[in-house]
């Protein structure tokens, strides 16, 4: 029976309300009114009819368009970041000398070192420039020590343990024209018949250098072994310009 009144076959303005005798009734959207639009379509008012908007392509986010008439699919920009890998080197299967090769010259490093040091040995992290010599100013390493040697700067370990394992960062700004900034955080836990250090204190310094950058980490051992660090350690460097 249609929208008549009256027995007539006639179709009355009808706004399907439920509450109006003879409105059709709610509109019923789970699966039951049907349309000519295809899957995944979106209806809006162009303000005198709806119209539809065809399915953008996958991971597409809606938004407005430039002229505020009207929604639109847009494909969002794949997020930028300033910082490039240099290097990420693990040692495995052999113990080994940790190295990141050398690298090209950024304004900003980021580098992070896990490593099981073989401290019988005794170690250096070494931060290395392979133009003249580099030196630094201050020293705040509670169980290391620091010395500048030619054209590399070190922290050294020497803690009688049979394996050491380090947790260290370090934030470098090498600035273009003037003293290279170094700081760092660590913390440290010894193996067998050494003492567990939970933190260590911030460490920061002055790479005194104003001309080479520094472009190489090394872990490496003072006695000349090639064993410094144990299997699974592990070194990131990061750079930004």
């Amino acid at each position: 029976m249609g929208f008549s009144g009256g027995g007539s076959n006639v179709l009355l303005p009808h706004t399907h309300d439920g509450r109006v005798s003879q409105d059709g009734g709610p509109l019923q959207f789970n699966n039951v009114t049907q349309s000519q639009s295809a899957a995944g379509e979106v209806f809006y008012s162009d303000g005198t009819a709806l119209q539809q908007l065809v399915l953008g392509a996958a991971s597409d986010e809606l938004r407005v368009n430039a002229g505020a008439t009207a929604p639109e699919w847009y494909t969002p920009a794949a997020g930028v970041s300033t910082w490039t890998s240099l290097a990420d080197v693990v040692i495995a299967g052999v113990a080994g000398n940790l190295t990141s090769g050398i690298f090209a010259s950024h304004n900003l490093l980021y580098i992070s070192i896990f490593a099981g040091l073989n401290v019988a040995q005794g170690q250096s992290i070494i931060l290395n420039s392979d133009g003249a010599a580099g030196q630094y100013a201050g020293r705040d390493f509670r169980n290391g020590t620091m010395f500048t040697s030619s054209n590399r700067t070190c922290i050294q370990y020497g803690f009688g343990a049979t394996t050491n394992w380090i947790n260290t960062t370090f934030f470098i700004n090498q600035r273009t024209a003037g003293e290279k900034m170094v700081s760092l955080t660590a913390t440290e836990q010894t193996g067998t018949g050494g003492v567990n250090h939970p933190s260590q204190s911030l460490g920061s310094w002055m790479w005194r250098n104003t001309v080479d950058d520094i472009d190489e980490v090394t872990i490496a051992t003072d006695g000349g072994a090639a064993a410094a660090c144990q299997v699974g350690s592990r070194m990131i460097v990061l750079g930004a310009s």
